[in-house]
């Protein structure tokens, strides 16, 4: 399933502000996404593939160890501030007093909550990520550091980096910049201009097969970004969810056919043994008095029908 591209949280985050000063609530889990209920607004997640403002409620959620954990510690908490920290795919809710909840949106994704700084709950453990421990940010850089460390490679690498590919060709071929062109012919001023104007100008775009934020006038524009973003995911996991009813069906349909013949198959077998039961019966008095060939092996022998 496609994910968000880490510009598109840039885009994001903007509406992500909208939840300052309200309070976590409730979280909901339905097996494909998370959702949090805040005073007025909903937001919803998927780990490593989605985050957005949800316009869209699933019915009938299910249990889940992290619902679990936001009633016991987050319940009514105040988000103080939520960002995306050093402009990676990482969203930061600051909570209370002490509390944080991390979405990790990268790779496999993850979810992590924090008191006063320290891991008290983790969707997934690792190496890095283990129980009342501090959680660490020092891994992670900002398009400044990324910059300075990627000087002798192209603008299109560090496009690609920062923005996603979809985005980088998109703006380098707007600007006419050749993508090979090395990082160290430009000015980090002048980058910041470009992403600056971009930003301030794009507007949510989508259609059935996509979605991208694109500063023109003659897309399809949808309310927020966040609604595109709802509006695309929830379409495709809808007809993910159709294929993989189907594919069951399918399933299912096979193996009552299998079983119908294994039922054909014994009841075929059955019938035989009933009609026959003197001569199986005969032949079986011969087999012990081995008048017949009997396998020494499994004691079976043969009744020529």
């Amino acid at each position: 399933m496609r994910v968000l591209y880490r510009a598109e949280y840039l885009m994001l985050e903007k509406e992500f502000k909208q939840l300052i000063n309200q309070y976590l609530n409730k979280a909901y889990y339905y097996g494909d996404r998370f959702r949090l209920k805040f005073n007025s607004h909903s937001f919803t997640f998927k780990p490593g593939v989605r985050a957005n403002i949800t316009y869209i409620i699933p019915p009938n959620p299910i249990p889940h160890a992290f619902v679990s954990v936001v009633k016991k510690y987050l319940h009514r908490k105040r988000v103080n501030e939520v960002y995306l920290k050093s402009k990676d795919r990482i969203i930061v809710f600051e909570l209370g007093k002490d509390f944080k909840l991390i979405l990790e949106m990268f790779g496999k994704g993850n979810i992590i909550v924090l008191e006063n700084d320290i891991i008290i709950y983790a969707l997934h453990y690792s190496n890095k990520i283990k129980l009342n421990q501090k959680y660490d940010f020092s891994n992670l850089k900002d398009f400044s550091t990324i910059f300075e460390q990627s000087k002798e490679k192209t603008i299109g690498y560090y496009f690609g980096v920062v923005l996603g590919k979809p985005y980088s060709d998109y703006l380098l071929d707007q600007l006419k910049i050749d993508k090979n062109l090395l990082l160290k012919n430009f000015s980090y001023n002048t980058i910041e201009t470009i992403f600056k104007y971009y930003f301030d100008n794009a507007k949510p775009y989508y259609n059935e097969s996509d979605f991208l934020f694109l500063p023109f006038d003659d897309a399809k524009i949808g309310k927020t970004f966040s609604y595109v973003v709802d509006l695309f995911y929830d379409t495709h996991l809808e007809n993910e969810e159709l294929i993989r009813l189907n594919k069951s069906k399918e399933q299912l349909i096979k193996q009552i056919q299998e079983y119908e013949e294994e039922v054909k198959k014994y009841k075929s077998i059955g019938n035989y043994i009933l009609n026959n039961y003197n001569l199986i019966e005969e032949m079986i008095n011969k087999a012990k008095r081995k008048e017949i060939p009997v396998n020494e092996k499994d004691k079976s022998f043969e009744i020529e029908v």
